[in-house]
């Protein structure tokens, strides 16, 4: 049975990739492939905030009856990543690196110490948890990345 910890961190490390991506693009001022890579690290990121607060937090919070404590912070970090993704936006939107830049290290700090909160305590407290249990978390996360596809493709037709 695959941990939920190496889904996980593997959704990490493809946001973080997409991230470096775009702050390569920014720094040679490729301006159309920065909104392009933008917008994928903005679904990718979307795909995954969703993946946690719609299945693994309920799941976790249903088998320890509390939704304070780490679930509570977590989602309070996913509203201060969408704010700043926003922001990267606008700076990316007005062809303003240096916006941008100061954007783009507050976020990377900022995903930095999440992530590392997350694969350090949380998701190793879900595998021990909801252990059993991790073949149908993984189907449900999978299933939101299917309807964000969905989502995705119906708002290019």
């Amino acid at each position: 049975m695959r941990p939920i910890f190496a889904y996980m961190e593997t959704d990490h490390k493809r946001c973080n990739t997409l991230f470096a991506q775009l702050v390569a693009r920014i720094e040679a001022r490729e301006w159309e492939p920065a909104e392009a890579t933008l917008k994928r690290l903005g679904q990718a990121l979307a795909t995954h905030l969703a993946r946690e607060e719609d299945v693994l937090f309920p799941a976790f919070e249903l088998a320890t009856g509390s939704r304070t404590g780490p679930t509570k912070v977590m989602r309070l970090e996913h509203k201060y990543v969408r704010a700043i993704v926003s922001r990267l936006n606008n700076a990316v939107e007005q062809h303003d690196a240096n916006d941008f830049f100061g954007h783009a290290d507050i976020l990377r700090i900022m995903l930095e110490q999440h992530h590392l909160k997350e694969e350090t305590i949380l998701y190793v407290m879900i595998d021990r948890i909801l252990s059993g249990q991790q073949g149908e978390i993984i189907d449900a996360m999978d299933a939101v990345d299917a309807i964000n596809a969905l989502n995705i493709i119906n708002s290019i037709e």
